[in-house]
């Protein structure tokens, strides 16, 4: 029905100009109406896929998959026992970066949640999150990104909870690399080649760097580096892509880290 209404706009005014135009110029002012009605057609045709192709974008992240994603998340999260800072802190800043508005906060807050209870079955979960994700298959890496660095964002996990990750990133069709990368990150010694003139190097910061300024530094640095922005700045992102997204933040916490730890024993 929209189809038709759009090429009929353009049709009719098309032929109302060229009948006008020719009275005084003939044939020629009837095609140039008739091109004329054929541009308005292409530039409606063209603003419509181009509004359809947003609300697909802005719809992707679907009650549903909110659900089930962040979930999971938190049984990721609460796996060992309890839930870091650094944890909660991703959860958050993917909830910013993929623009949620109110409502879907407040959907993926209480799914997070309901992760994390010792009751949650994941198994059904990630079962229904493999059928939603049917209808949206461009934002299973976006998911896997933030349950990997779920992971990495504890210096300690347990082999159960890791060969978690790699089961619910297998279901997905994630590539199984990602269990590599992030064993190399626990069998990586905290200290080598990590002093504080690296962590210092890594946020643009100094030592006589304010404390404010220092944590401003880094969660501006978390953000830019986000492997959702991933997505924002290339068309097709590869597997490689995303690891690169996630060595990159995993880099930043880091340095952050060894640098709070530093100042704090300074105070003490």
């Amino acid at each position: 029905m929209i189809h038709f209404q759009t090429n009929s706009i353009g049709t009719i005014f098309g032929i109302a100009v060229g009948m006008l135009l020719s009275l005084r110029f003939g044939i020629l002012g009837l095609m140039a109406g008739i091109y004329l009605g054929n541009a308005i057609d292409k530039s409606i045709k063209s603003q419509i896929r181009t509004a359809k192709s947003k609300i697909r974008r802005k719809n992707q992240w679907n009650t549903q998959i909110i659900q089930y994603a962040y979930q999971l998340m938190g049984h990721i999260a609460k796996f060992d026992g309890s839930v870091s800072e650094s944890s909660i802190t991703i959860v958050e800043n993917s909830m910013q970066l993929l623009k949620f508005n109110s409502t879907q906060k407040k959907k993926a807050k209480a799914a997070f949640n309901e992760g994390k209870k010792d009751t949650f079955n994941p198994f059904i979960s990630l079962q229904q999150l493999q059928i939603a994700l049917l209808m949206q298959p461009s934002i299973k890496s976006t998911i896997a990104g933030i349950l990997i660095q779920l992971i990495e964002a504890n210096s300690q996990n347990s082999n159960a909870k890791i060969n978690r990750l790699d089961h619910i990133l297998k279901c997905l069709g994630i590539m199984r690399f990602h269990k590599h990368t992030h064993q190399q990150y626990q069998q990586r010694p905290f200290a080598q080649g990590h002093n504080l003139n690296w962590a210092y190097k890594v946020l643009g910061a100094s030592s006589t760097t304010e404390p404010d300024e220092i944590k401003r530094k880094y969660r501006k640095l978390l953000s830019d580096n986000h492997p959702d922005k991933v997505h924002a700045k290339k068309n097709n992102v590869t597997e490689e892509d995303i690891k690169k997204a996630n060595e990159k933040t995993f880099e930043i916490k880091k340095a952050y880290t060894l640098i709070k730890s530093h100042l704090a024993n300074s105070e003490v």
